[in-house]
C-alpha cells in the first residue's frame, strides 16, 4: 500500500474531502542531485513522465535539492514511480531552506514503513520557502525515482460518497492466457497493469469551482497528479494518476451549484 503521513498541525488531518496533488512549482525551478547517472539525470523528476527517472551514480546517502527560484507555498511532498522499498538503507528526510545552506527538517519517513513501491506522500504544515531537499540513504545505484511533486494541495469542497470507485481496489490489466489442447490452464502473462478510478462531486459552489477546480482541469490535460480520494477513512489509498476523459462540469439547479466527474488511470 502507499505510504501517507501527516505532519503534526497539517491542515487536512481527519478530513474526508479528496486531496489532489497537482500544484507543483518545483517543476518550474531547478533540481540538483548529489550524484546522477548520465542516462538518468535529476531533471527527469520534473516532467511527470514516469518512464524517465533519476538514478544516482554512487552509493550512500543522496540528496535531491529543489530550487523553486523564489519562496513558494507548499504543504505536501509526493514521491512516485520509485523502488525505495528495496533500495533504502535508512530514513528519507524532507527539509527546507531559504539560503540553500541551513536546512530545517519538516518530516522523516521511516524506511521500515516504505514497504512497497507505491506512492509516498506527506501532508505538511503549510510553509513558504525557496528550497526543498530530500535526503535519501541509497543502498545501491539501482535506486530510481520517477517523479517528485512539491506544492499546495487542492482539497475538494465536498466529500465523495457512493459516487467514488476506490482506485487501488480497481485493477485492470492486459493479459495473455495460455491453455492446453485439452483445455487445461497453463498460466497467465500480465503485459500491463494499472488502477482505475471514477469519481463524481455534486453541489460544488460555482465560484469555488471556477477559482479552484478549473485550474486543476487545465493542468491535468498534460500532467499526472496525486489523488487521495478519502483521506480519513482510507488514508493509504493515494494514487499517481492521469485523467482519462474530458472534464465537463454541469450546472445543477437554480442555486448555481455544479457537478463534475473525473475518470483516472493510475500506476499500479
Amino acid at each position: 500500500m502507499p505510504l501517507v503521513e501527516f505532519e503534526t498541525g497539517a491542515a487536512y488531518v481527519d478530513d474526508n474531502r479528496a486531496l489532489i496533488a497537482y500544484d507543483n512549482p518545483s517543476r518550474l525551478g531547478t533540481v540538483t542531485a548529489s550524484s546522477e547517472q548520465a542516462s538518468a539525470p535529476a531533471i527527469n523528476l520534473q516532467n511527470g513522465n514516469t518512464w524517465q527517472f533519476w538514478q544516482p551514480d554512487a552509493t550512500g546517502s543522496q540528496t535531491l535539492t529543489f530550487d523553486m527560484l523564489s519562496a513558494q507555498p507548499f504543504d505536501y511532498v509526493l514521491i512516485a514511480a520509485h523502488n525505495l522499498s528495496s533500495e533504502l538503507s535508512g530514513d528519507v528526510v524532507v527539509s527546507y531552506s531559504d539560503d540553500n545552506t541551513s536546512y530545517t527538517t519538516a518530516h522523516t519517513f521511516d524506511d521500515a514503513d516504505i514497504a512497497d513501491d507505491e506512492p509516498v506522500f506527506v501532508n505538511l504544515v503549510s510553509r513558504s520557502h525557496r528550497y526543498v531537499r530530500l535526503t535519501i540513504p541509497a543502498a545501491s545505484t539501482d535506486l530510481r525515482i520517477g517523479a517528485v511533486y512539491i506544492g499546495s494541495l487542492l482539497q475538494m469542497q465536498r466529500t465523495l460518497y457512493s459516487s467514488g470507485t476506490p482506485p487501488t481496489l480497481t485493477r485492470e490489466e492486459t493479459r495473455i492466457s495460455n491453455d492446453s489442447e485439452a483445455g487445461q490452464f497453463l498460466g497467465e502473462l500480465i503485459q500491463r497493469e494499472w488502477y482505475m478510478g471514477s469519481f463524481q462531486w455534486e453541489n460544488l459552489d460555482k465560484d469555488w469551482y471556477r477559482a479552484n477546480f478549473d485550474a486543476f482541469a487545465v493542468a491535468s490535460q498534460t500532467r499526472p497528479f496525486g489523488l487521495l480520494w478519502r483521506p480519513d477513512d482510507f488514508a493509504q489509498e493515494i494514487v499517481f494518476a492521469r485523467r482519462m476523459s474530458s472534464v465537463a462540469p454541469r450546472n445543477t439547479g437554480p442555486s448555481g451549484f455544479m457537478s463534475v466527474s473525473l475518470e483516472v488511470r493510475a500506476i499500479a
